[in-house]
């Protein structure tokens, strides 16, 4: 399995440890610094709350008292940018990649696609959960798409390299992913303008006074003339997802070879 941003904590590589699988490598672009007795009590809590089958594993990738994660069970790289991914780990390593709250930070994030498609073997699977939302924008009291009103060259400025939205949507997604190849579902998690919890797994289309309503709709509407064109063209629905999970599967070797 290969997890793609893990952050300050490898909490998600050892529950998939523990659960059977292999080997677990965890690439991040930036190392993240880490409260070494916060990350102890994180770890052993997590460990409670395993099946009693799944401790003996879990004790084997981390030892608890030191802190210290076998590198031979989770492989931990930092300065790795998924857009170079399949020169880091290889290709067709894979069985599985997944990331959360990751992909949306990516500025080329076709690169970073197609190097991921790279490391993961035909059949192979990916479960990402990716936003499509802005925060410099909505924290100063602007409308939550204002951020797709900004030309491209200024906002390249403002976001590449900065971990800020790169902007893409789930219209992106749909087209980008059956590019490569692959059979994919979107699960819609959060719409534009709700505070409400996220919706439960399932969700692949939005339903009027289910999942938004009116007042969602006129807010587009208010908004819509002054999109950008590529993001003016899209449906209200669309422009509504603003968090989702995407759960693709990979064609056979012979299409993937057809598009590398």
């Amino acid at each position: 399995i290969l997890e793609i941003g893990p952050g300050d904590n490898l909490g998600v590589a050892l529950r998939f440890y523990a659960a059977g699988a292999e080997k677990v490598v965890c690439l991040d672009k930036f190392f993240s610094h880490r409260d070494a007795n916060q990350q102890k009590v994180i770890y052993a809590a997590l460990r409670e709350r395993l099946p009693e089958d799944q401790r003996a594993r879990y004790d084997r990738a981390l030892n608890l008292n030191t802190g210290e994660i076998d590198p031979e069970c989770i492989q931990y790289s930092y300065g790795a940018p998924a857009e170079q991914a399949d020169s880091i780990v290889g290709r067709e390593t894979f069985d599985l990649i997944v990331s959360r709250a990751v992909m949306w930070e990516i500025y080329e994030i076709e690169a970073a696609l197609r190097a991921l498609d790279r490391t993961l073997k035909p059949g192979g699977k990916v479960i990402h959960k990716i936003a499509c939302l802005d925060w410099m924008f909505r924290e100063n009291g602007h409308h939550p798409l204002e951020f797709l009103t900004v030309p491209e060259p200024i906002y390249r400025w403002m976001a590449r390299d900065s971990g800020k939205s790169n902007r893409r949507n789930i219209d992106f997604y749909r087209r980008f992913m059956r590019q490569l190849g692959y059979e994919t579902i979107f699960h819609i998690t959060k719409v534009v303008g709700t505070s409400t919890a996220e919706f439960p797994p399932g969700v692949t289309e939005l339903t009027r006074d289910v999942h938004y309503t009116q007042r969602e709709i006129d807010s587009l509407a208010a908004i819509r003339p002054r999109l950008l064109p590529q993001f003016k063209a899209l449906s209200d629905h669309d422009l509504l997802v603003e968090d989702m999970f995407v759960v693709g599967e990979k064609s056979g070797a012979a299409a993937c070879r057809a598009i590398a």
